[in-house]
């Protein structure tokens, strides 16, 4: 109860109320991981740092492997510039789940900001290794490594296999646009817009590369109504 209470007062900002009814729940049941991540998602989404790390600290504690409390560790350590420390927890996270998507897309940017994006390419291939079929966050993350490393052909071919995915679409999508009004897309082949799902060029018969380029972002940018809105109070 006072969870549920606590999560109707963070979708209205009342966050101190969240918060104690939170600690109120805790006292309950004090080694319960799952109030005590939504406890740590509202000090992250309060930008209360310090009480964010100490509770995800309490919860690995008694749960370890927690996945959730992982990430949020490694974000607070990206959001500080550490980017060291956020690369071990991702990578600890991986190496015991390696389709941990958005872990994996989260480490890809890690990387790109280290230089070293070489070392993504193991955990790229583990994640292909450890699943029968393809999935969107498979198919973003590819795509999210192939751009970085100057591959936006692949990188938009990658994206648009996720961009109608209610988790992956809207990031998708985005960096689509992105690459399409890149004013480097000479880089990009008129054949990687022609490989793309029709709706997308079906009343295009234009040849040049750059107006392809323009019209495509223009009709991913029409498109994305189908994209979901996020709650006020939402962690990823």
């Amino acid at each position: 109860m006072c969870c549920k209470m606590a999560e109707q007062h963070a979708n209205q900002r009342n966050y101190d109320e969240a918060i104690q009814l939170y600690k109120d729940a805790l006292d309950i049941t004090p080694d319960d991981p799952v109030t005590r991540l939504a406890l740590a998602k509202l000090y992250l989404h309060i930008n209360n740092m310090e009480m964010c790390q100490k509770t995800c600290q309490e919860l690995l504690r008694v749960d370890e492997d927690n996945d959730g409390a992982t990430v949020m560790m490694a974000d607070l350590s990206y959001r500080r510039n550490q980017y060291d420390n956020a690369m071990f927890h991702f990578q600890k996270l991986l190496d015991r789940r390696p389709t941990h998507y958005s872990a994996l897309s989260r480490l890809i940017e890690v990387l790109r900001r280290t230089g070293r994006l070489e070392e993504a390419e193991p955990y790229m291939t583990q994640a292909q290794q450890a699943t029968h079929r393809p999935t969107p966050g498979m198919f973003f993350c590819q795509g999210l490594l192939d751009w970085y490393t100057g591959n936006p052909n692949s990188a938009l071919k990658q994206f648009n296999q996720a961009r109608k995915d209610p988790e992956w679409g809207q990031r998708a999508i985005y960096n689509m646009i992105e690459i399409c009004l890149n004013p480097d897309n000479d880089t990009l082949g008129g054949e990687t817009f022609q490989s793309m799902d029709e709706e997308l060029h079906r009343d295009s018969s234009s040849k040049d590369t750059q107006d392809m380029a323009i019209r495509t972002a223009n009709k991913l940018l029409k498109g994305r109504t189908f994209l979901r809105r996020l709650k006020p109070f939402q962690i990823f």
